[in-house]
């Protein structure tokens, strides 16, 4: 994500980890000195119990100061020059949703089409 979208355009980023069973983070203690080392601002919310993935993105919705929200899963990556169509829009009407259309890899040699 940080190597897809020039600084300019980038505010914040904010991790949700929702009770994952699957990291060997499980303090924010841990994570802290790994999200201080990032170059840009980082809120990092990990809950207790598993919340859902609606209420967790609404959540982190919720905790964002930047003028727009863009909405990821950790499996999501991004090339450069994604977001700026997506900016174009929300620029044109700060009401719209922008929603991108993604590539697929194939599932046994991680190939996709662009």
């Amino acid at each position: 994500v940080l190597d897809s979208i020039p600084p300019n355009n980038f505010y914040e980023l904010i991790l949700i980890d929702d009770a994952s069973n699957l990291t060997e983070f499980h303090d924010l203690k841990e994570v802290q000195p790994l999200v201080e080392a990032l170059a840009i601002r980082v809120k990092y919310f990990r809950f207790d119990t598993n919340q859902g993935l609606i209420y967790s993105r609404r959540f982190g919705c919720q905790q964002a100061a930047g003028d727009a929200v863009l909405v990821l899963d950790s499996h999501v990556e991004l090339k450069p020059g994604f977001i700026e169509p997506l900016l174009e829009i929300i620029d044109k009407d700060n009401k719209a949703i922008a929603a991108p259309v993604f590539d697929f890899w194939a599932l046994f040699d991680l190939s996709f089409d662009e």
